[in-house]
């Protein structure tokens, strides 16, 4: 008797050690979420750089185009200004990567192999 006593003890102990390791290792804090990307700010004016006017009457100067992009890094402009174009100019015949391309020129930005998908 005097084993299956220690036997049932030893047992319970490595029941209470598994039990607490794995407690232990699943209480692991969670690595931090990366901030969302910025988001795209109102890029219609911008349109007046590439000479397309979508409403009648006086068109925005285009020096208010650069400042919008200035919190931006290059490839987030070129993403936002892609979808900006896309939304903005349905059915007009307008190559969008030749768009994108004058706009980030227009405002100092460079990017070389970018292309709207």
């Amino acid at each position: 008797m005097g084993f299956k006593g220690v036997a049932s003890i030893g047992f319970f102990l490595l029941n209470i050690n598994l039990f607490l390791f794995c407690m232990h290792v699943s209480s692991a804090t969670p690595s931090p979420v990366s901030p969302p990307p910025p988001k795209c700010p109102e890029l219609g004016i911008c349109l007046g750089v590439l000479g397309i006017e979508l409403e009648p009457g006086p068109q925005p100067n285009n020096s208010h185009c650069c400042p919008l992009l200035g919190g931006l890094a290059d490839a987030e402009v070129s993403v936002c200004i892609c979808d900006m174009l896309r939304s903005r100019i349905l059915g007009l015949p307008v190559n969008l990567d030749i768009a994108v391309k004058r706009i980030l020129s227009f405002c100092g930005h460079n990017i070389n192999n970018y292309t709207c998908d």
